[in-house]
């Protein structure tokens, strides 16, 4: 089970998922569509094949084949749950290998996610034990995790890592905003560090002095505001975050059409000036890089309050349960993983102020993150081109500049003067 302890969730049928994600079959999968007989009741394959692999055919607006006007599962309204793809059952679920086992991550592209809305997640534990025993390749031992892209880590280091940030997140006497701050600057010391001279109790102590020196030293050198290049950078992390493959698009105009537009594409975006291209279709029209400018943080105490917790939540989540580094992210050492975290969370920013922007808000509230956080955390794990090696070398270059921190800064949700505590 997922190690978020304040994590609920439910099902509330807003079949977001069912409109927006691309889902592979598997060979059961392909069998029990064919028994219910959907070919002939659909007069058409439920199914398109695509460079060797089998997906659920898509209508024209990207919504899946089997998705009902009321919003419901025609699959599991007919069939039941476990007649569905094992895809659509695990969601929000995120299965991988782990240290000692299948670990379990969570998606946080689902409103119910997001919200904390539902059932403890304890609740789940018998249908998520009969969904991992169709999925063994997941209960294989995992493979070697990297510390850096030349250190392998052993599962100690791991969790000291993981608790080093955890220590930080848990200061609820400091604000929320200087704890995000002290853990994106613990982020960049460990980038720094020489960590082949500092393995296990040396990275314990290691940890230990960063960590109780993090408060200090932040107040000491706060983070400037980013230069223009590395503001542009970010807004090519966003296009990387929102880019969305579907396949009916791909099969119907070819890859060399997919690889001009997303070449023009990403141009525009490191430009940054005029129109934003279209990636999602419930986001408003008529979207304009410059909605961006002139929309800050959070203020209203409501929703500094969800947004806060929120972000703890989100961010523990992503740490403790495998989606950082390793096989929930791209196969990335834990120390690039940490870096692509902070700037997804920049890019996170970035995005609810493009949607502050569209609705002619001057400050950002729970819709607008949550409705950035459902397009950039969709991509974790979804988008093999955020684990190219282009992208790590971008990674590298904001760490280096010294972006790690000034990006998170500038793209900050809330308002940090205000001293918002609570776990």
């Amino acid at each position: 089970m997922p190690r978020t302890g304040a994590q609920r969730y439910s099902c509330h049928s807003c079949a977001g998922c069912c409109r927006d994600f691309t889902v592979q079959l598997r060979p059961d999968d392909l069998k029990r569509l064919e028994v219910q007989g959907w070919a002939q009741r659909l007069g058409q394959s439920p199914t398109v094949e695509f460079r060797g692999r089998v997906w659920l055919r898509q209508r024209e607006d990207g919504s899946c084949i089997f998705l009902e006007p009321d919003g419901r599962c025609r699959i599991h309204a007919e069939f039941g749950l476990e007649a569905k793809p094992l895809a659509c059952q695990l969601f929000p679920f995120v299965p991988m290998p782990g240290e000692g086992g299948v670990q379990v991550g969570l998606s946080y592209a689902c409103p119910s996610m997001i919200r904390n809305r539902g059932a403890a997640l304890g609740t789940h534990l018998d249908d998520l034990r009969r969904m991992l025993r169709a999925l063994p390749e997941v209960a294989q031992p995992r493979s070697r995790l990297m510390l850096t892209d030349r250190l392998e880590a052993s599962g100690g280091e791991e969790r000291l890592i993981i608790g080093g940030f955890e220590r930080i997140f848990s200061r609820s006497d400091l604000a929320v905003e200087q704890r995000l701050d002290g853990a994106a600057w613990l982020a960049d010391m460990l980038r720094q560090a020489k960590l082949d001279k500092v393995r296990k109790e040396r990275l314990r102590d290691l940890l230990d002095l960063l960590v109780d020196a993090f408060e200090e030293e932040i107040a000491a050198s706060p983070p400037e505001h980013p230069t223009a290049r590395q503001a542009k950078v970010l807004r090519q992390v966003v296009f990387a975050h929102v880019e969305d493959v579907k396949i009916g698009e791909v099969r119907g105009r070819g890859l060399g059409w997919r690889a001009l537009r997303q070449f023009v594409t990403h141009r525009r975006f490191g430009a940054g000036r005029g129109e934003v291209p279209a990636f999602a279709r419930d986001w408003p029209a008529g979207l304009r890089f410059e909605m961006v400018l002139g929309v800050g943080p959070a203020r209203d105490e409501e929703d500094v309050r969800a947004i806060d917790e929120l972000t703890l939540r989100y961010l523990h989540s992503r740490l403790a349960d495998g989606r950082a580094w390793g096989p929930g992210y791209y196969a990335m050492p834990i120390i690039t993983g940490l870096l692509a975290l902070w700037v997804m969370w920049a890019a996170t920013g970035w995005l609810a102020r493009l949607h502050a922007g569209a609705s002619g808000r001057t400050t950002l509230t729970m819709d607008d993150v949550e409705a950035a956080l459902l397009r950039t955390d969709r991509a974790a794990g979804r988008a093999p081109w955020l684990g190219s090696y282009g992208e790590r070398l971008r990674l590298a270059w904001l760490g280096a500049s010294g972006g790690l921190r000034r990006l998170r800064r500038a793209m900050r949700l809330t308002d940090g003067h205000r001293a918002i505590t609570g776990k």
